[in-house]
């Protein structure tokens, strides 16, 4: 049985409303927006929350939900400790959409990690998937800076789960957005400074692949870093405002202008 509620006094300068539900005993928080169809849905980074993307979120008229995963902002830890591949995150994703009042298909948005679990999710269910942005999205391995033999833990250290990087880095390397809008932002190259040269080519060049396999526009900040909904939360904004009017207008590709993007200090690549 799911019971919910917004916990009064909890409203964000965006609308935002923070909000916990009950689950088969598990508690589920995050924060949401009444508003219309189609509904977004933001998929937050390795360890991340909700909170982390109130000013990047339009004031568009559309619903908002976001759920913190589980071990991450106050949500319950999982009841088993074991790696988890992205599609075990998707089908998660799955069933806390399921069991929220969140009403599909939903626009994803994705960051870093989060953008691996929406990309397994559009394999798992094609059919809820209205339009995708992904924000800065992480490679499939998850191997950045020569950091690939470290554990990934999603959530807290001591009750998070690990990241199963392997098993379905091929799923998410190929996957294939169901003709949808979408958009690919990509951070400003030479950052962090941790990377190597090579490394930030092959970063933006996975974007690059994403973006021309879908036919979608990739928009790369000139300034913003890796937490692009805090260093250039305009763009972001921007960026899930186009989605969300293509799939009110029924269009199935994103047209940006070099004025609009420009303004926004990024390029489209």
């Amino acid at each position: 049985m799911t019971t919910a509620h917004a916990r009064a006094g909890a409203h964000r300068p965006t609308g935002l409303v923070d909000f916990r539900y009950l689950d088969d005993g598990v508690t589920t928080a995050g924060q949401f927006r009444a508003g219309t169809a189609p509904t977004v849905v933001v998929v937050p980074a390795m360890g991340q929350t909700s909170v982390d993307w109130g000013d990047a979120l339009p004031s568009t008229r559309a619903a908002i939900w976001s759920f913190n995963r589980p071990s991450c902002g106050g949500a319950d830890p999982r009841r088993h400790h074991e790696p988890m591949p992205y599609s075990a995150f998707a089908a998660e994703l799955d069933a806390t959409l399921e069991a929220s009042p969140a009403v599909g298909p939903y626009v994803l948005v994705g960051h870093s990690l989060g953008g691996l679990i929406a990309l397994a999710y559009t394999q798992r269910r094609p059919g809820m998937v209205a339009g995708i942005v992904l924000v800065d999205p992480s490679f499939p391995h998850m191997d950045l800076g020569g950091r690939g033999t470290e554990p990934k833990i999603d959530g807290d250290d001591r009750t998070g789960n690990p990241i199963d990087v392997d098993t379905d880095a091929g799923l998410v390397a190929t996957a294939v957005v169901p003709g949808v809008p979408a958009v690919v932002l990509s951070r400003a190259p030479g950052w962090p400074d941790y990377i190597s040269a090579d490394e930030d080519n092959r970063w933006h060049a996975w974007h690059s692949d994403l973006a021309t396999r879908w036919g979608a526009p990739r928009l790369v900040a000139e300034t913003a870093g890796h937490q692009m909904q805090h260093d250039a939360p305009s763009l972001v904004g921007y960026a899930i405002s186009q989605v969300v009017q293509c799939v009110r207008d029924g269009q199935r590709s994103v047209e940006v202008t070099i004025e609009d993007v420009a303004a926004l200090e990024a390029t489209i690549r």
